[in-house]
């Protein structure tokens, strides 16, 4: 079936003005998702690698402990945050210490913060 064939079955049920508006909507609602793929992947392109790197500290808590990684505490606190997380990000920076894997924030003693989402 073709897309004249298509085009005629829907004027034939609907009246030429129902289909004009259904183009419309469509042609509108594929904007909007056009700019919504645009604007996620602007959102992406801005985002910070992530890079890891030895911690200086020696304390054995923190001994397995990166500098930046995909899980991010305090040294001070008991809560560890993924690091868009409101807490992670009221967390001073030369206070942050990072692990790359969630059981080696718990194997410091631990625990995922309550407020953040995907832990």
């Amino acid at each position: 079936m073709s897309i004249r064939e298509i085009t005629e079955k829907i004027k034939s049920q609907a009246g030429e003005r129902e289909l004009d508006l259904f183009i419309i909507c469509l042609v509108v609602l594929l904007g909007f998702f056009g700019y919504g793929l645009v604007r996620l992947g602007q959102i992406k392109q801005g985002s910070q690698p992530v890079q890891v790197l030895m911690s200086e500290n020696n304390d054995d808590r923190y001994s397995k402990a990166l500098t930046l990684g995909k899980y991010v505490a305090s040294r001070s606190g008991t809560k560890y945050h993924l690091p868009w997380c409101s807490g992670a990000k009221r967390i001073k920076e030369k206070n942050k210490i990072w692990f790359e894997t969630e059981e080696a924030a718990r194997a410091t003693g631990l625990t995922p913060a309550a407020n953040c989402p995907g832990i």
